[in-house]
């Protein structure tokens, strides 16, 4: 379907620029050159029209707290952007607020269809707190309310999860076949550009596991990384 806009949503720290970089080298059209020399860290991919409207959903956000005129205004700027862009790009990334952005592409007139990258909770909280500091909490209840909100839109719009730990673990073939099943990006391409882009490592210092509710919940999407979800409008048209 031309119309079909692949979002990779989840936390950021998540492993959003791995799995970016592995779309986009198998032939995911970001619309941006590919990036030869990836690194961890490196937020490849972000498009900056993309980013620009992940700006204003952000202040569409804010100013739902007090006017709905404001707000209104801001999600226009959204959708303008999303109808120029998405005629181009057929998949985008940017964590911050991508849990925001489905209905954005939907009402652009395009299907949104999620790709929910995640990983283990303590390997996201030691990320995060390297890179920006924060407390557990704020790091808890933000790993819970995207994952529980992305993991939701699997259901509605239709997509597939994928873990970091299936991209670090080099054996692990699975989630290359998923892609291939969802968005026709071959598994053999997706998995030597793996291998070429990939290099396996283990973290010296291991943060253990320090909340239930975070560890069910990355269970609870784990029992699910096999599917390949059909979205609802998907199957009026199947």
């Amino acid at each position: 379907m031309d119309n079909v806009v692949y979002i990779v949503a989840g936390t950021e720290r998540s492993g959003s620029s791995l799995l970016s970089a592995l779309l986009a080298g198998s032939g995911a059209k970001f619309n941006m050159p590919i990036v030869e020399d990836w690194y961890r860290g490196s937020g490849a991919y972000e498009h900056e029209d993309y980013m620009q409207l992940i700006k204003h959903v952000k202040r569409s956000l804010f100013f739902k707290r007090f006017s709905d005129r404001l707000s209104n205004r801001e999600r226009k700027k959204a959708i303008a952007i999303a109808k120029t862009l998405f005629k181009s790009a057929k998949f985008v990334k940017y964590p911050p607020f991508s849990e925001h952005v489905a209905n954005i592409v939907k009402e652009a007139g395009f299907e949104p269809v999620i790709i929910l990258i995640y990983r283990k909770f303590s390997d996201y909280l030691r990320s995060s707190m390297i890179k920006s500091g924060g407390t557990f909490n704020e790091h808890k209840q933000n790993y819970i309310s995207v994952n529980q909100t992305c993991f939701s839109q699997l259901f509605i719009f239709g997509g597939c999860a994928i873990s970091y730990e299936e991209l670090m673990d080099l054996k692990d073939v699975n989630w290359a076949n998923r892609l291939e099943r969802l968005c026709g990006l071959s598994e053999k391409t997706l998995l030597e550009f793996r291998s070429k882009t990939v290099k396996e490592f283990t973290n010296i210092n291991q943060i253990p596991q320090l909340d239930d509710e975070a560890e069910r919940l990355y269970q609870l999407i784990t029992n699910h990384k096999d599917d390949v979800i059909i979205g609802e409008k998907q199957k009026l048209h199947s």
